[in-house]
């Protein structure tokens, strides 16, 4: 795909990202003191990918795109202490001859210190973190920490933060990271990343959790060459004749 800024599906994903990440930078004062899983304050830190809901098709001279993205919280005190993930992103976009359904996993963490208007003075609560990269590792390659400051949200790989002797806590300065809008229309859009396993039927599973457990298994015994099944005899193998 063409990552020219000028092409339509790029600029309109970034248009409506910006915009709602302008919403978010005002309101960020405002809901950053509730509790990390409050009942407004996650729906306000994930407003944004509400945005992504409104982007139609993008029609050029010859050539139709559609695509479709969702989103999940996860239940912090079930699928989440299991997974490690509090947000599941699918994007599924169909093209002619080619068709793309993929998903990644996203921790979130917000900002702890709330008083710098410098971005690389950004820290970050690492209590759980360390944990909770490598269950989402587990499940996925495709996995990030999702930082959330009042300079708007910065995507950082789960890898990087999961390889490190110790998390620091000025994360943003620490550790590589991109804005979202970049991550989204640059990276992820284009189909640099992204889990064929996690597709919107996932996002949408009854019991997620559940889900994502069989297909990680499944996947480690594809990997491994091992299977829980029991062997077959071998057919060689002469029976005993009875005794008279």
């Amino acid at each position: 795909m063409n990552l020219n800024p000028e092409n339509p599906l790029i600029a309109k994903i970034e248009k409506h990202i910006d915009q709602a990440i302008r919403r978010y930078k005002k309101n960020f004062k405002s809901f950053a003191t509730k509790e990390e899983h409050g009942s407004g304050a996650v729906a306000d830190w994930f407003g944004l990918f509400n945005d992504l809901y409104i982007i139609g098709p993008i029609e050029g001279e010859d050539t139709r795109i559609d695509f479709e993205f969702n989103h999940r919280l996860l239940s912090p005190r079930t699928e989440e202490s299991t997974i490690g993930a509090d947000l599941i992103v699918t994007l599924k976009m169909e093209l002619e001859g080619l068709k793309v359904e993929k998903g990644i996993l996203l921790q979130h963490k917000l900002d702890s210190s709330m008083s710098s208007d410098n971005k690389s003075d950004v820290r970050v609560d690492t209590t759980l973190l360390k944990k909770q990269v490598k269950d989402m590792l587990t499940f996925s390659p495709s996995s990030y920490v999702m930082v959330s400051s009042i300079h708007g949200f910065d995507i950082i790989p789960a890898i990087e933060v999961s390889g490190a002797e110790k998390i620091k806590t000025d994360i943003l300065a620490s550790y590589s990271n991109m804005t979202f809008g970049h991550f989204i229309s640059r990276v992820f859009v284009p189909c640099f990343t992204g889990d064929s396993k996690i597709t919107g039927a996932v996002a949408e599973a009854n019991n997620l959790s559940e889900l994502l457990i069989s297909i990680s298994t499944r996947k480690s015994t594809q990997d491994t060459g091992k299977s829980d099944l029991p062997k077959p005899k071998n057919p060689r193998t002469p029976r005993k004749k009875p005794k008279k």
